[in-house]
């Protein structure tokens, strides 16, 4: 069944009854169509699928230019939601029958970095402390676009919203995560129901689905040699036949050159990628590259792979 804008809708009529949500601003209540698809593919080992989130989990993040927030997600029915910044709550909402819940929050987020967690209180009076974060990268410059990211625990992290406008791409990475245990997770976008099969210097490393929020994240089963690597992204047709390719350079860092300041978390925003790099609870940390979809790793799966290297790119912050 399709989630779409209307039920998006219904759920902010709630919300407003409730007397959470004011809306004046038509650019926070953008939503993501979903749609089902199951189609057969053929590949030599059975691809990925991306794994939904325990409750309490976010759904849609939607922050505008001047810092105000529109949040939905899913909980336990009935059971009240917590949205904390930085540690401090700054929203409180009950989700409805289905377990269903949205929230305005006015008050504009600070200029710099947030972290958004929730936290859950059942009916028994039970606290349940959300897997997945959301980190808000609100920046100084007046009229930008917010960057918002969404990691889960399982270290795959998903672009909520970019700062720079869509590049209308079929195929995109978005996100390659990393962890101090040498872990490594790409996640992006593809065509509901369709194959991705990823190569790294023209070694295939694995295939994944799209799900139907036309999301895809593959785990490595092998770790891949630090150093500037070449990947390579193929969607496949039902028939096995390649319908988009994608290709960029990527420096796969090793843990102890990983770039960790004294706070919980560092955003540092670059001209084609940003870089995170955040302190997970208990022990460890993530490390994360966004990639802004430039239509220039845009490849034609007709013709021979060149198999040459663009341009790394630089430092933090070039």
């Amino acid at each position: 069944m399709e989630r779409s804008i209307f039920i998006f809708v219904v759920l902010l009529a709630i919300a407003a009854a409730a007397g959470y949500v004011v809306y004046t601003q038509p650019e926070l209540i953008e939503s993501v169509t979903r749609r089902d698809a199951d189609r057969d593919t053929a590949s030599s080992a059975p691809p990925q699928r991306v794994a939904e989130a325990p409750l309490p989990s976010f759904d849609i993040v939607r922050v505008d230019p001047a810092g105000t927030t529109v949040i939905a997600g899913r909980a336990l029915p009935g059971a009240q939601v917590a949205i904390l910044s930085n540690g401090k709550e700054v929203g409180r909402v009950t989700a409805n029958e289905r377990g269903d819940w949205v929230i305005y929050i006015e008050t504009p987020l600070q200029e710099g970095t947030q972290e958004l967690t929730l936290l859950m209180y059942g009916a028994n009076g039970a606290l349940t402390k959300g897997t997945e974060t959301v980190v808000v990268a609100v920046p100084a410059r007046p009229g930008d676009k917010p960057l918002v990211v969404l990691s889960d625990a399982a270290g795959a992290s998903r672009v909520l919203q970019s700062p720079s406008p869509d590049a209308g791409m079929v195929l995109t990475l978005e996100a390659i995560d990393y962890d101090d245990k040498g872990r490594i997770t790409f996640s992006g976008r593809g065509d509901v129901g369709s194959v991705v099969r990823l190569y790294v210097d023209d070694q295939p490393i694995g295939d994944a689905v799209v799900d139907d929020k036309g999301r895809w994240t593959l785990n490595p089963v092998d770790q891949i040699v630090a150093g500037v690597r070449r990947l390579r992204i193929d969607q496949l047709a039902s028939e096995g036949t390649v319908s988009a390719r994608v290709e960029l350079p990527f420096e796969r860092a090793a843990p102890e050159g990983l770039v960790m300041a004294g706070g919980k978390i560092v955003v540092q925003p670059g001209n084609s990628l940003w870089r995170i790099s955040r302190k997970l609870y208990g022990t460890g940390f993530q490390y994360t590259v966004i990639y802004e979809a430039n239509k220039d790793q845009i490849r034609d799966p007709d013709l021979i792979y060149p198999g040459q290297i663009f341009a790394v790119p630089g430092e933090p912050g070039s």
